[in-house]
């Protein structure tokens, strides 16, 4: 009796959540009319059939393929499983290795004509689909009716479709945030001020400058959406899907694809205001006259603060010159509960002190090294006793295939015979092989490489005398050795000191290992020899 498990899938949120429930059903009473075994069922709910991406329905099924635990995938139509060609193709190669049938309850069992057939107009449909729902969101905005979400400032009219009535209460914040820009504030300042208010943002829990700043080439941000001086812009970017990853990327149209209507009863801000923002914000678009990756500071994009965990960044100097360091969440929204100003060069030494001492003292290295070794040996042990299982296992399958060759040469059992074990020891080696495929390959022992010490702490040395100040061309080099040695520094107050603080580095010991990525910690205080511990 053939093992049948089944598959359901419908596209949208829109859908009754009955949908996967009913597809079950139909499939289940099909399996039961044709006399096989139902031993599963796998479903994704509101998933797109564009890509198998992100479908974990879809992806554990295809996981249980080698395992022969079934042999007929059952659907009720060949759409639900996929509306991409190569996506089929690639579900139907899969499907073959491992000696198991795709079916359908309208067209039946899958072949490499139908897969083809199937597969281009599952394609072809789902972009037909796009097309038509474009020209529909199209007719919508020329009518001057809402063609998606709602930004801020507006709610759904409960009483006629796609129109959108303002929010008096929001509309009174966006107002106050263009006064105060064109007054003179910054962005900041102004998040600052509505999170100290309690005002609900658009989104999440706090304001944030980039709310209200937004994205100009998108249209995105409070001071850019032109919907408050009464205009639906719609089509400005498209999102498209990366078929590597089935992440959605947004991508911007060309001027002549986007499409603006006039919608009075939508405004907000007075054109006059408005036009003094767009103003303030081009007066203040900074001048790039080229663009470099090289860090401006050794550690810069290393720092975060340690009670919000967001990062940290230059905040001024002082009267003597001095650099100072602020949490990110500070800055931009008040947000941090405990917000902290500390010197860059105090934390750049304290950083650099306790990494050399770290690197002198190899002997400690070596203990974490040791204990990392006993576990990638315990991990390769299991691997080796796995993959032995599975070569013997294929081992006798091919002992076993080669037995009923000499059989038929000998005569000594018919075909008829023959036949099932045959098909027994082939599927049993097609498992193994594909076992033994996904198997790890076991790791080489690895060991602290004395000459990356060294390397290390020349670069630290040098990199000594850029305390607290941006690096310079010949610096270049050795700060981009440090940005790989380590991952991240915390920094906080310490408690013990008044004025102290007190910064936790996280590194990669890969870099000094070539070994797959590990890492380190360790815990420094200025003015306190660093103690070690390894993660």
């Amino acid at each position: 009796m053939p093992r049948v498990v089944i598959y359901a899938r419908f596209s949208t949120d829109l859908q009754s959540e009955r949908s996967v429930d009913d597809q079950i059903e139909l499939c289940r009473a099909f399996a039961q009319k044709q006399g096989w075994q139902i031993v599963g069922s796998f479903h994704d709910k509101a998933k797109s059939g564009a890509t198998i991406h992100g479908r974990v329905g879809m992806q554990d099924m295809i996981a249980c393929m080698p395992n022969r635990s079934f042999d007929i995938i059952l659907s009720e139509a060949f759409d639900r499983m996929s509306r991409d060609l190569a996506d089929f193709a690639d579900l139907k190669k899969k499907a073959a290795f491992c000696d198991v049938t795709l079916y359908s309850v309208t067209e039946g069992a899958i072949d490499t004509m139908k897969a083809a057939m199937y597969g281009m107009m599952g394609e072809v449909y789902r972009e037909n689909n796009v097309h038509k729902v474009r020209r529909g969101m199209s007719g919508r905005v020329r009518d001057g009716l809402s063609a998606g979400g709602e930004p801020y400032g507006y709610r759904h009219d409960p009483i006629h479709k796609g129109r959108r009535i303002i929010v008096e209460e929001e509309a009174a914040v966006i107002l106050r945030i263009f006064r105060e820009y064109v007054a003179g504030r910054s962005p900041r300042a102004i998040a600052k001020d509505l999170n100290r208010d309690c005002i609900r943002p658009p989104r999440g829990t706090t304001w944030n400058a980039s709310a209200i700043n937004g994205n100009e080439k998108r249209g995105y941000g409070i001071l850019h959406n032109r919907c408050y001086i009464g205009e639906l812009v719609w089509n400005k970017n498209r999102m498209v899907k990366d078929p590597t990853t089935g992440k959605r990327l947004i991508r911007p149209n060309s001027q002549d694809q986007i499409q603006i209507t006039k919608v009075p009863e939508w405004r907000i801000v007075p054109d006059d205001l408005f036009e003094e923002a767009q103003a303030r914000k081009a007066s203040r678009k900074p001048l790039r006259l080229h663009f470099s990756k090289r860090p401006k500071r050794p550690l810069s994009g290393l720092l975060r603060c340690a009670s919000c965990g967001r990062g940290m960044s230059a905040a001024g100097q002082d009267k003597s010159g001095r650099t100072r360091i602020r949490c990110s969440s500070a800055r931009e929204n008040g947000s941090c509960p405990d917000p902290q100003s500390v010197y860059l060069d105090t934390v750049e030494k304290l950083v650099f002190d306790t990494l050399a001492k770290e690197l002198e003292r190899p002997e400690l290295l070596h203990a974490y090294v040791k204990e990392y070794h006993e576990e990638r040996q315990r991990l390769n042990k299991d691997r080796l006793s796995r993959r032995a299982e599975i070569e013997k296992r294929l081992t006798t399958a091919q002992e076993e295939m080669d037995r009923l060759l000499q059989a038929i040469a000998k005569g000594t059992m018919t075909l008829d015979e023959i036949d099932p074990l045959a098909k027994a020891a082939r599927a049993t080696k097609a498992t193994a092989q594909a076992e033994l495929a996904a198997c790890d390959e076991p790791e080489n022992v690895i060991s602290l490489h004395p000459q990356a010490i060294d390397l290390y702490l020349l670069e630290l040395h040098a990199l000594s005398k850029t305390l607290g100040k941006a690096i310079g061309p010949e610096d270049a080099q050795a700060a981009q050795a440090l940005q790989q040695l380590i991952e991240r520094v915390t920094v906080a107050r310490d408690p013990k000191q008044n004025g102290g603080v007190t910064v936790v580095i996280r590194f990669r010991l890969d870099v000094l290992l070539g070994a797959p990525r590990s890492v380190h910690s360790m815990v420094a205080e200025e003015g306190f020899e660093p103690p070690t511990q390894g993660l």
